[in-house]
């Protein structure tokens, strides 16, 4: 889906920072003067990403990729922007760590996108397959319909009062 920024495109790459530490890139867009690393939940339209799983991304991946991408020196000068994607959604706990992250963090941006936010993406590009491939998996797979808000049925009351066969054995009757 990145391709319609232009640049060099590098999917599911291994990385090693300088002490040693690993973090796969799922996907990394290189521009004549910015690099973008997405990281890419795929995850059931309901499905909401926790707290764990971003602050794992925030203190673990973050650091080594960023680490790995500025001992390079043809990257020393790149602004560098960090964008954690999801098919699903965010716990509330989770998106409050995201912006507080994204507000102390003047090294390189941090930046998310939910599952429709993902969808509004895609419906902007020119590339019907992604959209394809996204509905598919993710957005109308049979098992989202599961998750999925449903609308309240309208329930009609009624006065059951007179309704003799419902009243309990211990209200007298005439």
């Amino acid at each position: 889906m990145v391709r319609s920024e232009g640049g060099s495109i590098d999917i599911g790459s291994l990385v090693k920072g300088p002490s040693g530490d690993r973090a796969e890139i799922d996907v990394l867009l290189v521009n004549e003067k910015s690099i973008k690393v997405y990281e890419c939940r795929g995850n059931q339209p309901g499905t909401k990403l926790n707290l764990t799983d971003v602050n794992r991304w925030l203190t673990e991946k973050i650091p080594t990729i960023n680490d790995s991408i500025r001992h390079q020196e043809r990257f020393s000068s790149s602004k560098v922007r960090f964008e954690l994607w999801t098919t699903g959604q965010f716990h509330a706990d989770a998106i409050k760590a995201l912006k507080e992250a994204k507000r102390k963090t003047k090294k390189y941006e941090i930046a998310w996108l939910n599952g429709s936010e993902v969808r509004q993406y895609a419906d902007k590009i020119k590339a019907p397959g992604i959209r394809k491939i996204l509905d598919a998996h993710y957005f109308d797979h049979p098992l989202a319909k599961f998750v999925r808000p449903r609308k309240p049925k309208k329930i009609e009351m009624r006065d059951r009062s007179d309704d003799k066969a419902l009243a309990p054995a211990s209200v007298a009757r005439a």
